[in-house]
């Protein structure tokens, strides 16, 4: 089977590098386009193609506003094309809009029409299945639900803590909690510095690492750090490398996603396959996750329930422990070599798949959620 991925996978992201290869591994051929107008020409060329799977609807619609229209068109274009070839089409809905969304309407213009074309769309988790359904009035018989998988694989053994910490200049007794990755005003990262201030536990360190979108989200991190009274927050400001992610996010206790706005996290699987612990918003986006070993939620906006989370997190030694051993298992439900196989099912069978693990949930964790917005 000849499946077409668009956008191609970038040094900046490895979910795709991931997903293609075992996609290949299930017994898919696979071919990447990076760019609109390229996609176009394999539309037109490669006449064997038997699926078309979109990814990232921003990566046509982010831009300025004359290469935005020229792209959208394009790929509208290409679904056209695709359909009246005999192309399957499928979505993969990361997000529902850009993060950073700079033209409303051709986006929702984007979206509504990859939504009809679509033979399928694949929801990443089932709470977020619902609410794709209903942002982009999508009929039951095209959603599947498959997972993002896990990075265990393609981690591998890189390093351990103690290892990092020394590549890293970190002493082996030091208490972190982090933030490691892209660096965008929905993570809330003002949000985890206010929170940090609070922590009456004066041994507590915090890491922020990651190149920040903007000057102004940089400076805006840099005052909130001024602010504080005593220099516990290391800040570094720089695009990392997949293997400096790791190092990083290896060297630290817990890491904190305290998320504005979301849909999905590749950061909260990157985390656990590492081994570390995540503590995420209590929110309806990420209630698949809530109470799973390894995953600890806290009431969304609030710095207070952040600060009592990392508090009771680092209050209890045993605990601590046991959670920190469980993280990375959790993370192995996700296997990637299950999440392409379903892939290559629902492309090859046409019949909408439903897999998402069944992990067993702790019952004091398992409270009610609300949406982000």
């Amino acid at each position: 089977m000849r499946i077409l991925v668009c956008p191609a996978p970038s040094y900046s992201n490895s979910y795709l590098a991931l997903f293609c290869t075992h996609l290949e591994e299930a017994g898919g051929r696979v071919v990447t386009i990076g760019r609109s107008r390229a996609l176009l020409r394999k539309i037109l060329m490669w006449k064997k193609a038997d699926v078309l799977n979109l990814h990232w609807l921003e990566f046509f619609t982010n831009r300025s506003t004359k290469r935005a229209v020229i792209s959208s068109t394009l790929l509208l274009t290409v679904l056209c094309i695709a359909k009246v070839r005999g192309i399957r089409i499928y979505w993969t809905v990361h997000n529902l809009a850009p993060h950073t969304p700079r033209h409303k309407l051709i986006e929702s213009v984007v979206r509504r029409t990859v939504s009809l074309f679509s033979d399928g769309v694949v929801s990443m988790t089932p709470s977020a299945q619902d609410i794709i359904a209903k942002a982009c009035n999508i009929p039951t018989f095209k959603l599947s639900v498959i997972p993002h998988p896990n990075y265990v694989r393609r981690i591998g053994s890189r390093i351990d803590r103690k290892a990092a910490r020394k590549l890293l200049g970190i002493p082996n007794d030091a208490v972190i909690i982090g933030f490691c990755g892209a660096i965008r005003e929905y993570k809330g990262i003002d949000l985890l510095i206010r929170a940090f201030r609070e922590i009456k536990n004066r041994s507590i360190e915090l890491l922020i690492a990651g190149e920040p979108e903007s000057s102004r989200i940089h400076n805006s991190i840099l005052k909130e750090i001024e602010s504080c009274e005593e220099k516990r927050i290391t800040f570094i400001p720089r695009f990392l490398s997949e293997d400096e992610l790791a190092t990083w996010l290896t060297a630290i206790d817990l890491t904190v996603l305290p998320y504005r706005k979301i849909l999905n996290s590749g950061s909260l699987l990157y985390s656990l396959s590492l081994g570390v612990p995540v503590v995420i918003p209590q929110v309806q986006e990420l209630s698949d996750f809530i109470g799973l070993p390894g995953v600890l939620p806290y009431t969304p906006r609030e710095s207070s329930s952040l600060r009592e989370v990392i508090e009771g997190y680092f209050g209890n030694g045993e605990m601590n422990a046991a959670i920190e051993s469980q993280a990375r298992s959790t993370a192995q439900a996700f296997d990637p070599r299950e999440v392409a196989l379903h892939y290559y099912k629902l492309f090859s069978r046409r019949e909408a798949q439903y897999f998402f693990p069944k992990i067993k949930v702790f019952p004091e964790t398992t409270t009610s959620t609300q949406p982000i917005g």
